[in-house]
């Protein structure tokens, strides 16, 4: 078994996009959450915008984590999946901001809980990948000198 200091990228990158997906389903809330729909010209009540958001960002925080068991497994491709994991985590900070907006209003439940809390995942996510793509190991080291 490799030891923790061998699996930091692949286990932190898992964490944090599996922490990204309980958290979207459960502590962030959106308006639906809060009963506030959006009523069309049929009179048929629909989910806000800001529903899609959180699927989204699901969606994605479910990619970063399995993007951290497969660096868990290939070990050799860790630095690479890394990168990937960096632009994961620019699409989850990307979503509530413009590809899937949150609601227009600041005072609504999606702006105040949703997408603050996307946005710090979504950087936590940047920043470890960033990390974990720039920073070698002394066996890495060795193998690139040898």
């Amino acid at each position: 078994m490799k030891s923790l200091s061998e699996n930091w990228r692949g286990l932190s990158v898992f964490l944090l996009g599996a922490l990204t997906v309980g958290l979207a389903l459960t502590m962030l809330h959106v308006c639906g959450d809060e009963g506030h729909m959006v009523k069309t010209a049929t009179g048929t009540e629909i989910a806000m915008r800001c529903t899609w958001t959180r699927m989204a960002v699901v969606g994605t925080g479910g990619l970063v984590a399995l993007v951290g068991l497969i660096m868990l497994f290939a070990r050799e491709a860790a630095r690479a999946l890394s990168l990937v994991a960096t632009v994961g985590g620019a699409l989850i900070i990307a979503t509530p901001l413009w590809l899937i907006p949150t609601c227009a209003s600041p005072m609504m439940i999606c702006n105040q809980s949703f997408k603050p809390g996307a946005l710090v995942l979504g950087g936590l996510i940047v920043v470890l990948g960033i990390a974990g793509s720039l920073t070698f190991t002394r066996s890495e080291r060795m193998a690139i000198h040898a």
